[in-house]
């Protein structure tokens, strides 16, 4: 059995998100030179923005929990707060 992650690092979609990062750098270094201040940049932003969306929190009910994910619907829900 896997042992529970210690922080968001051992999250394998924050491993395979930050390969993606990396590969999308490597890939714009590529592209034509008049494309540096235009496409370039809001690439790279979008790639980096990948590894920020799971969020970890922790809780004595689940160990990890992915809640950036959720709809606001839902951690209003698992955070034991009903909405009428």
């Amino acid at each position: 059995m896997n042992k529970p992650a210690q922080s968001f690092r051992d999250l394998i979609v924050w491993q395979k998100a930050h390969e993606f990062v990396l590969r999308a750098h490597e890939l714009t270094k590529q592209f034509p030179r008049e494309e540096q201040y235009c496409l370039i940049p809001q690439l790279r932003r979008a790639a980096i923005s990948i590894p920020k969306l799971p969020k970890v929190s922790r809780s004595e009910e689940y160990p990890i929990r992915i809640t950036s994910l959720m709809s606001p619907k839902d951690r209003w829900k698992n955070a034991g707060i009903t909405s009428s």
